[in-house]
């Protein structure tokens, strides 16, 4: 996924096509991250994807898809939203989980990305 495909993450998050995992939703309570902090992040026109992660076999870090790290530099909520693509049964944004800029791991920049990883 690169920043082209960002109008079709918008449009899913628009038509309501996003979905949270349990530890998705533990981390939006700890993390103080509402709902909708979550839609505002993805559905805004000034969103970036900051990275993507190949699947990882790490134990421990095991998933199988592609995990996108999303961050709206514009918005009101200093979060990072990390969600996978599902296509079936119908195309689907997976929230697994969030958050907040910690300046110990993610420095910011001009241009896109707004954040790098230090």
């Amino acid at each position: 996924m690169n920043q082209s495909d960002l109008p079709t993450v918008r449009l899913l998050a628009r038509n309501g096509a996003f979905s949270f995992t349990n530890h998705a939703y533990k981390q939006m309570l700890n993390r103080d991250v509402s709902f909708d902090d979550v839609e505002a992040i993805l559905i805004s026109p000034t969103n970036q994807i900051i990275e993507c992660q190949s699947p990882s076999s790490i134990p421990g870090k095991e998933h199988s898809d592609e995990r996108v790290l999303l961050y709206d530099p514009c918005g009101s909520k200093d979060t990072i939203i990390i969600f996978v693509v599902l296509f079936t049964p119908t195309p689907d944004l997976r929230v697994v989980t969030v958050e907040n800029v910690d300046e110990e791991i993610w420095e910011r920049k001009e241009g896109i990305p707004c954040l790098v990883r230090k």
